[in-house]
């Protein structure tokens, strides 16, 4: 399985593996030291393992790569009952059964879950915090507010940075970015699950939902497996999220497609725009959290044309009478509407609809100036215009490449942002943009589409 990621990815998740193991050995050290192994000891790590299985059944796959479950919550609960060794165990073995059939996973995750549980620790302990597990029997323990936020935080902290890193390698994507798409809305959710996790510690402390094994010090905490049933609930919320979102992407999916049967042309155009905007916005450090906005706009910017009446008006080819461009005009504006009627996520209608202002005010359909278009739809305009002048139309042939870009340069700043310009020059002459006719620069009138 290892030998799909990237080079860095494999050393990272090789990394952690090392770190996870050590972490693991020095805390089994500490805890053999201090108490020895009990059969108690182990039986509280089988018991919370199982629990964890079940809370991490059926997980929710995440935006950008990567899964999340509501095992969080039992982690949380055994760290503060069993402390970090145990609960690391336990967390380590749960990952080998989840799986066990793509053992590099298992055991990557494994490692990343003992250095996080060991970063908990290390917090809850340095705030005073102290564990309700001892030498096998319950003791009234008090939990602090301040320990408890500490071991919260670098829980949350650590998991979602170490999980993050890994994906923004895999993907070859920034770390930022792949945090704020995939567990900036998440904190608020682990932050909502850390409470079940210090209720189930409590009531791991009360003796009336505790059995006793006869002739053992094995405390069986029956009422702390009560938690499963409100825990695997709170997982639908998480994957309400995700099943909304995705079924926006069908819907903008199937919207293209759409618009590709309405005209070849504009099918491609749509998935060539998106691809390319892409790029330029990478290119320019536009932000990571606005980069699937970015993209579904781009390939949407031109829905509105399927309402507008266009075959007809694409078989004039050039010669367009003034009803014709008034008619062409209205189709930012009303895209824009179709796709506020069904956004999930935020400012994509937004884009869609200043996609063809200019900086000089002469776009359309509000005739904004540059410091009133959102950078988004400056990308989409530039990109929808090279990607315009560089494909064959009905009234004429491709312009290569060379020439396109030369003729952005004469109009930047004003039909175009000079930024974006920039950032387009620099990809194509990285050979990053496409370039399938070659020529040298001449000049011809940049593209309204």
């Amino acid at each position: 399985m290892s030998q799909h990621l990237s080079r860095h990815a494999r050393l990272y998740a090789y990394a952690v593996v090392a770190v996870g193991a050590l972490v693991l050995a020095a805390l089994t050290l500490d805890l053999v030291r201090a108490h020895g192994v009990k059969a108690s000891h182990i039986f509280l790590a089988i018991f919370f393992c199982v629990l964890m299985i079940l809370a991490s059944t059926s997980p929710v796959r995440l935006p950008r790569g990567g899964l999340v479950t509501v095992a969080f919550a039992v982690d949380f609960a055994a760290l503060l009952i069993a402390g970090p060794t145990l609960t690391a165990w336990a967390a380590a073995l749960s990952w080998i059964v989840l799986l066990r059939s793509h053992p590099f996973y298992a055991i990557a995750n494994a490692a990343q879950t003992v250095v996080v549980l060991a970063a908990a620790g290390g917090a809850y302990e340095s705030a005073g915090g102290r564990y309700v597990y001892t030498s096998g029997l319950a003791t009234a323990v008090p939990f602090r507010v301040g320990p408890l936020l500490a071991a919260g935080a670098a829980y949350i902290f650590v998991n979602s940075l170490l999980a993050s890193a890994f994906v923004a390698l895999k993907q070859r994507r920034p770390l930022l970015g792949i945090w704020q798409v995939n567990f900036g809305w998440l904190t608020p959710q682990f932050v909502a699950l850390a409470p079940f996790g210090v209720l189930m510690a409590l009531v791991y402390r009360v003796e009336e939902l505790q059995l006793l094994v006869p002739g053992t010090d094995v405390i069986v905490p029956a009422g702390v497996a009560l938690f499963l049933v409100p825990l695997l609930w709170a997982r639908f919320s998480f994957q309400g999220y995700t099943q909304m979102r995705q079924v926006h992407l069908d819907t903008i999916d199937a919207l293209a497609r759409a618009l590709e049967g309405h005209d070849e042309y504009h099918g491609h155009h749509a998935d060539e725009v998106g691809r390319l905007t892409e790029q330029v916005a990478r290119e320019i450090g536009f932000p990571e959290s606005r980069m699937d906005a970015l993209r579904l706009a781009a390939r949407m910017h031109d829905i509105g044309k399927c309402f507008i009446g266009m075959e007809p008006i694409l078989k004039k080819g050039r010669d367009l009478t003034e009803e014709d461009w008034a008619n062409i005009r209205k189709h930012p504006e009303i895209g824009a509407k179709i796709i506020r009627q069904m956004e999930v996520i935020p400012g994509v209608a937004e884009i869609v609809r200043s996609s063809h202002e200019r900086p000089d005010g002469k776009g359309y359909p509000d005739g904004l100036t540059a410091e009133q278009i959102d950078v988004a739809a400056m990308v989409v305009a530039a990109v929808d215009a090279y990607h315009a002048m560089t494909s064959d139309r009905s009234y004429r042939k491709a312009m290569p490449a060379a020439e396109a870009i030369a003729e952005m340069r004469r109009n930047a700043g004003t039909q175009f942002d000079a930024q974006v310009v920039d950032a387009m020059a620099a990809l194509w002459m990285r050979g990053e943009l496409a370039d399938e006719t070659g020529g040298r620069p001449e000049h011809h009138d940049a593209s309204i589409t």
